[in-house]
């Protein structure tokens, strides 16, 4: 029997991942949509991920094995872009798990719509307890649109994971748009604006047909790392650029600044889960001050009462406010995690 041609290029990279690939892997070839293929970009694993990537190759003729030395996830994901065959190409991660009619449902709307881009809802799963961020079903179109709508939906976690989307391969051809290989913080986020602002209709879907599975102590954004500072200014200048023509609108303004200004105090909340010393801590956010902070800032009815309060300490507060607010958010997110997860999911009503 001749092998369908596929339609959709399903990317994963692996790095030793023997205990969970199996499991999301069993999911991906039960899709409802059978014209597909599935990339397995082994990133030098040092275990048996390999010989389990091959063991489910012969299974399946739809599934090929790439194997490269380790690069990253940014190389692992642009190595499988250059193989890909489909006409739309999407990416999984090898701990998540994927519902069976996640990428038929993506394609059908993609193609109903001329979609550059589809994204449905994300599920973050820790424990027993989830989270769904997603949005109303729409079609954006017109770039500048886009623009305004993905600049406003940045107070979620919708467009930072390259997971619950589905790209066009010819538009990432033309523009030779692929992951930026020497980030390994957010990497994804810069791919998604970069694509983004070449996009000119954009689906949205509001299932959540992606489960991001967080296991305790895993999350990168909580990491303390001495070059945590110059990336995340990179996501903030990425950001700026992206959002460069729609700025001028006052509320978007005001998002745009606050998305700013939260990465930015992540990383202060970094330093006091970091195990830093006090006087440590407060010598590197005294060097936040070189770092200039943009107007107009929001209002507490454009991001709630909250988070306006913090943006103020951060905009105005000295290194020893800023500090102690630092220590007792770290504090909360160990001890509450739970309770900050549902906190931080966020339903965008756009």
């Amino acid at each position: 029997m001749e092998q369908e041609y596929p339609q959709v290029s399903i990317i994963i990279p692996v790095y030793n991942g023997e205990k969970t690939l199996p499991a999301l892997l069993g999911g991906v070839l039960k899709q409802t949509l059978s014209a597909i293929e599935v990339l397995l970009v082994n990133d030098g694993s040092t275990d048996n991920t390999l010989a389990i990537c091959n063991q489910w190759a012969r299974a399946d003729r739809r599934i090929r094995v790439i194997n490269k030395p380790n690069g990253g996830p940014a190389s692992a994901r642009n190595c499988g872009i250059e193989q890909s065959k489909g006409a739309y190409i999407t990416f999984f991660d090898a701990d998540d798990r994927v519902e069976p009619v996640m990428v038929e449902r993506m394609l059908q709307f993609a193609r109903k719509h001329r979609c550059d881009c589809v994204v449905c809802g994300i599920s973050v799963e820790e424990d027993t307890s989830s989270c769904l961020t997603s949005a109303p079903k729409r079609v954006i179109e017109g770039n500048g649109q886009i623009r305004a709508y993905v600049a406003a939906a940045m107070r979620g976690i919708l467009f930072y994971s390259p997971c619950n989307k589905l790209y066009r391969r010819d538009l990432l051809e033309c523009h030779h748009l692929r992951m930026p290989a020497d980030v390994d913080l957010g990497e994804d986020l810069l791919f998604n604006l970069d694509y983004l602002a070449h996009a000119q209709v954009l689906g949205v879907l509001p299932q959540g047909f992606y489960h991001y599975i967080q296991r305790p102590g895993e999350h990168l954004m909580n990491r303390y790392r001495a070059d945590r500072l110059d990336i995340m200014s990179l996501w903030v200048g990425s950001l700026r650029l992206f959002a460069q023509p729609v700025l001028k609108e006052k509320r978007l303004g005001a998002i745009v600044n606050w998305v700013c200004i939260k990465w930015m105090y992540s990383y202060t909340v970094s330093l006091a889960a970091g195990g830093l010393r006090g006087r440590e801590r407060r010598a590197l956010i005294r060097a936040l001050e070189r770092y200039p902070k943009e107007g107009p800032y929001p209002w507490p009815w454009q991001v709630g009462w909250l988070s306006w309060a913090l943006a103020n300490v951060f905009l105005y507060g000295g290194p020893w406010l800023i500090d102690g607010i630092s220590v007792l958010i770290a504090l909360y997110k160990r001890r509450y995690r739970k309770m900050y997860l549902k906190a931080a999911a966020v339903r965008e009503g756009l």
